[in-house]
């Protein structure tokens, strides 16, 4: 386990618990957020390895069998939480049985000397424990504890007489409760003040001990289950349940002697003798006291799933099940599940407090996920079966609901509905928000100043609410600007930006609960539907809007800074990156006016900058130093919130990259390549082919040694000029002057002549050689191109393989157990012959410049029989058994594809092999993926080498095996076909040979290679012996012919020539 380390002064204990009044900063203080960003740093590590589109949602598989044992308990364990059954395999086991017998470790520090405690029990409790009410009550809960074991009283006199060494003594305080009067808490973060130093609290000098990584998951539960509502189907219908483990951190005990630590005087009226109540058990107000029991709550949860796992209904009924069945129920109905329909699920823990969603099949599946996690609780905190009311599961709240499956649960003070999808502030809550905001509105109306222990409480309560109400983030910069001073009271008037903040919080509470909030305004789910890029100069502002999953033609736009925008930023009152956030606000505005708030409700939107500051703080909605971008900030969350748009998702882009936001944005005023005639010249160069400008620079060069104008201007050159000028450039292209010396294809000279005319079109408008309105080169050019196209050799077609090859590299690569490398290729081999598939479908190149979209895994649907004979579709989170042994069809969609054509379906079915199988073979390409990523962009040529490093398949590894295995199969021998021709239009001219011979029609073999003309023809190979079987036999048979059209055909020139007319 790691442990935290504590700041000691170099000076001695005494040293180490104290400090001077006149320090900013406790000692530890600094320390202890060293540790959180320590941790915070480790929680976006690993959130960063987390798949790009995780779910939040499980999918019920079967991966045990197991059902709750007999819980035996170790006779020497204390407290109330012990490990047993399924829990004693998890791997914080032998921790938590530590706990459970040694109690759980509290180092705090140097001792008290006498003084020091005599002047805390002089200090006494806090005065809210005082009240006789609340002193009742803790009275009453003490006498409680006493009998379960969970603290003593100590009489002062008696215990001063022989000091306990880790005797320290806090304040005790009773502050209101929502579910009775008041609530005791130890307020161990007090800070004695002695004659002449302050007493470091118990807190401030505690050494961190509890399991770091415990807390990974606290403070992210209600963002969780936020983001899992968000992402689940519109239709789909959520129930959610909680279950409160009751008592929390009085569960667990301190270590034998460490429970001094936590001692404090007793509320008592005036004139008893002091008494000094020492708690046996974690306390409430320590700070270790949270990681210590989520270690034990998190274990619970790990155990309950994994009973979830286990088959529906085989779990034993548990005591409190009849307690989570409500009337719910009809909502989800009693029919058994379909064997392709799946129980989804949510399983969280919030410190004490187990909450699940469930999107369920049946009332089963409910009472399973009840059972599992009630069972999971009772495995980590021992059940108490004399006393219900006992039970570690809070009866008192079971009987409230609250374990009840219902759609609509108020959960960690929110109201969720399952089946609208939204998120609301639970009403009593709602009444303490807006009574606190009217306090501080009507303070401020008064010209009365506002106690800052009040306003930080009021800040506080906003940041909570925050979570659940759109735009309330970019609301807070006021407030923590107010915040950041060192004043005791907070004074603001009626005109200022804390007014106007405080208003538009009353406004958006008032608004959330007239309409409560869809999950979807909180998260940004999938892909953005929309994107906008933007750059800002001082000048002005310019970007593009375009759509990315949405269909949206792409918009540019300008705006020129009004001249006292230029003027402040000339004079640095603000700076590029205010002028930058001005520009994220506009853009948002412009794609309101594109777009429509309708079609900006609930989607997706991501914006590009190339300016860092203002990126972040468009990630975080708020600004600590520019009080420029927190006006900004406020309106955009405005202009969100009016759209019930979901966040935005800001990425910063290089500027290099942002060349299209640049050149509008930089059009005011700027230099002259950012104008429109630099900057047509620089797309055309960007968009020319490397051959167009290797061929025009020669040209250039040609006619400049001929003293000729490159555009071939016909007011300077003639007809014959240019014929001899053009025809002589074409032959040297053809001689091979302008590559190794060596004659060139006559395609090559065409490209030549293509480069060439088309850059002079590009600048007059017409093409000087080719024949006017026509598509075709002059008629000396097509006679030159003709000649040459006859000297040149015959084309070297590469010729067609059979399924041999592909199954041959199959097979070696899986009976051998090879390498993932050898296994994938194998696979691809296979899928490209079976669904006639070109080489950049399948495999990445190294430039990555390509117009077809290589297959993903969102491009694949596997199918399976249902009991009627009909094709069904796999979900995409089918189990791998489902895939591997139950598919018999599979369909590929090409996104884009070489000829244009987009979204294109090929369909194949199982051959029955289970090996030299389309479908098999993308199932297991499929599987593999899966089991290392969810990325669902992810290219089917994927594979993950014996270092787990990701790695793809390319052209030259299936050229690479398809010439093995032809050597292997002596294809130079047994088909007559040399290894020098075969390659990788070999896959998918063997599949159009194989249909053809197996007798299906050009139509179809078209259809499956999706071929526009006629090319395909090429690829039936004619010098296959096949295709002329049997063609000698049939020339050879005499069918005695005859010519019926008798003397028709006679010659009668002659008897014609010499009649006269009548």
């Amino acid at each position: 386990m790691e442990r935290g380390t504590s700041v000691r002064q170099s000076g001695g204990a005494d040293e180490a618990t104290r400090y001077g009044r006149g320090q900013q900063t406790r000692p530890l203080v600094s320390a202890r957020r060293e540790v959180r960003h320590r941790n915070k740093e480790r929680r976006q590590q690993l959130q960063k390895q987390q798949p790009l589109h995780s779910s939040h949602w499980s999918t019920h598989s079967i991966d045990s069998h197991i059902t709750p044992s007999q819980r035996n308990l170790p006779a020497d364990y204390r407290g109330q939480m012990c490990p047993s059954g399924e829990a004693l395999k998890h791997p914080a086991a032998d921790l938590l049985s530590q706990y459970a017998t040694s109690g759980c470790p509290v180092e705090t520090g140097p001792q008290w000397t006498l003084e020091q405690l005599e002047a805390a029990v002089a200090r006494g409790p806090h005065s809210s424990a005082l009240v006789p009410e609340a002193m009742k009550q803790h009275a009453e809960e003490l006498e409680i504890k006493i009998q379960k074991g969970q603290a003593r009283v100590v009489l002062w006199e008696e215990l001063k007489k022989k000091l306990p060494p880790q005797l320290k003594i806090s304040p005790f305080a009773m502050i209101p409760h929502k579910s009775k009067p008041f609530r005791g808490i130890l307020d161990l973060s007090f800070i004695l003040k002695m004659l002449d130093y302050d007493l470091l609290s118990v807190n401030d000098s505690t050494v961190r001990t509890a399991p770091p990584e415990s807390l990974d998951q606290l403070g992210h539960e209600l963002a969780r289950i936020i983001c899992a509502v968000a992402k689940a189907d519109e239709d789909d219908k959520i129930l959610f349940a909680k279950w409160d483990v009751k008592d929390g951190f009085w569960r667990l005990v301190c270590g034998e002697g460490a429970e001094y630590n936590f001692a404090y005087v007793m509320p008592q009226p005036e004139g008893e003798p002091i008494r000094i109540v020492i708690p046996t058990s974690l306390q409430m107000g320590w700070v270790e006291s949270p990681g210590y029991f989520c270690a034990a709550s998190e274990t619970a949860r790990d155990v309950a799933d994994t009973y979830v796992r286990t088959p529906v209904g085989s779990l034993d009924s548990h005591k409190f099940l009849h307690l989570t069945q409500t009337s719910a129920y009809p909502n989800v109905g009693d029919s058994p599940p379909d064997r392709l329909s799946f129980l989804k699920y949510y399983l969280g823990v919030f410190v004490d407090d187990f909450i699940s969603l469930a999107i369920p099949r049946n009332q089963a599946d409910l009472d399973h996920l009840a059972s599992a996690i009630l069972h999971g609780i009772h495995d980590v905190f021992p059940p108490n079966d004399m006393d219900d009311n006992e039970d570690p599961i809070s009866l008192k709240k079971l009987l409230k609901g609250e374990g009840a499956w219902d759609i609509v649960k108020e959960i960690l003070g929110w109201v969720f509905d399952g089946d609208a999808k939204t998120i609301a502030l639970a009403p009593d809550k709602v009444e303490d928000r807006l009574r606190l905001v009217d306090d501080c509105l009507t303070a401020a109306k008064r010209g009365k100043a506002i106690p800052m222990a009040t306003f930080q409480k009021v800040v506080g309560k906003l940041r909570d609410t925050a979570i659940g109400i759109p735009a309330g983030l970019g609301l807070m910069a006021p407030l923590n600007a107010a915040l950041s001073t060192e004043r005791d009271y907070v004074r603001f008037g009626t005109t200022t930006p804390l007014f106007y903040c405080l208003s538009d919080w009353k406004f958006l509470i008032k608004a959330s609960v007239a309409e409560p909030t869809k999950c979807r305004e909180l998260v940004a789910t999938g892909d953005p539907g929309y994107v906008g890029m933007v750059d800002s100069s001082k000048h002005g502002v310019g970007g593009v809007v375009f759509g990315h999953r949405q269909c949206c033609h792409p918009q540019v736009f300008r705006f020129k800074w009004p001249k006292e925008i230029q003027d402040a930023f000339d004079a640095k009152r603000i700076s590029i990156s205010d002028l930058e956030m001005a520009g994220l606000l506009i853009l948002w505005l412009v794609m309101e006016g594109c777009l429509g708030p309708d079609n900006l409700k609930h989607e997706h939107v991501c914006l590009l900058s190339d300016n860092d500051p203002s990126v972040h703080w468009l990630e975080r909605m708020s600004s600590k130093k520019s009080l420029v971008a927190s006006r900004l900030l406020r309106i955009l969350a405005i202009r969100m919130r009016y759209c019930r748009a979901s966040p935005l998702t800001p990425l910063h882009i290089p500027g290099i990259h942002n060349r299209i936001a640049d050149i509008p944005s930089r059009s005011y005023g700027y230099k002259k390549e950012w104008h429109y005639e630099s900057a047509c010249s620089n797309a055309r160069v960007a968009a020319t082919s490397k051959t167009r400008r290797k061929y025009w620079k020669y040209w250039k060069l040609y006619a400049k040694s001929f003293r000729a104008c490159p555009y071939l201007d016909k007011r300077r050159t003639s007809y014959k000029s240019k014929i001899n000028l053009v025809g002589g450039f074409a032959a040297r292209v053809r001689s091979g002057y302008y590559g190794h010396q060596k004659q060139v294809a006559v395609g090559t000279v065409r490209s030549a002549l293509s480069a060439v005319g088309k850059t002079i079109a590009m600048e007059t408008e017409y093409n000087p050689l080719l024949i006017k309105g026509s598509d075709k080169y002059l008629l000396p050019f097509q006679d030159a191109l003709t000649a040459w196209g006859k000297e040149d050799g015959p084309t070297n077609k590469k010729l067609p393989v059979e399924v041999d090859v592909p199954a041959y590299l199959a097979r070696m690569a899986y009976e051998e157990d090879d390498s993932s490398l050898n296994k994938r290729v194998g696979d691809l081999t296979l899928v490209a012959f079976y669904y006639l598939l070109r080489i950049g479908e399948y495999t990445v190149t190294s430039s990555g410049k390509k117009q077809t979209t290589q297959f993903r895994m969102m491009d694949v649907a596997f199918y399976v029989m249902d009991a009627n004979g009909n094709l069904r579709q796999l979900p995409r989170d089918a189990h791998n058994k489902w895939i591997l042994n139950k598919a018999v069809g599979a369909t590929l969609r090409l996104s884009t594809q070489k000829n244009g054509w987009k979204n294109v379906c090929i369909h194949q079915h199982s051959t029955g092999d289970d090996l030299v199988c389309p479908v098999k073979a993308l199932a297991r390409i499929y599987c593999d993926i899966r089991s290392h990523t969810s990325d669902k962009y992810c290219l089917l040529s994927s594979y993950w080498d014996k270092n787990n490093i990701k790695r793809d398949v390319t052209k030259q590894h299936i050229t690479n095996g398809l010439k093995f295995a032809a050597t292997a199969l002596n294809y130079p021998v047994s088909r007559g076909i040399d290894i020098d021709k075969i390659d990788t239009h070999s896959l998918r001219a063997g599949g159009a040979n194989a249909l053809s011979l197996a007798g299906y029609s050009e139509t179809q073999i078209q259809k499956m290679g999706r071929w526009r003309g006629e090319t395909f023809k090429e690829y039936i190979s004619d010098q296959l012996a096949n295709l002329s079987e049997g063609m000698s036999k049939a020339m050879s048979k005499t069918f005695k012919f005859v010519c019926i059209s008798g003397g028709i055909l006679n010659d009668v020139t002659k008897k014609t020539i010499n009649t006269q007319y009548n």
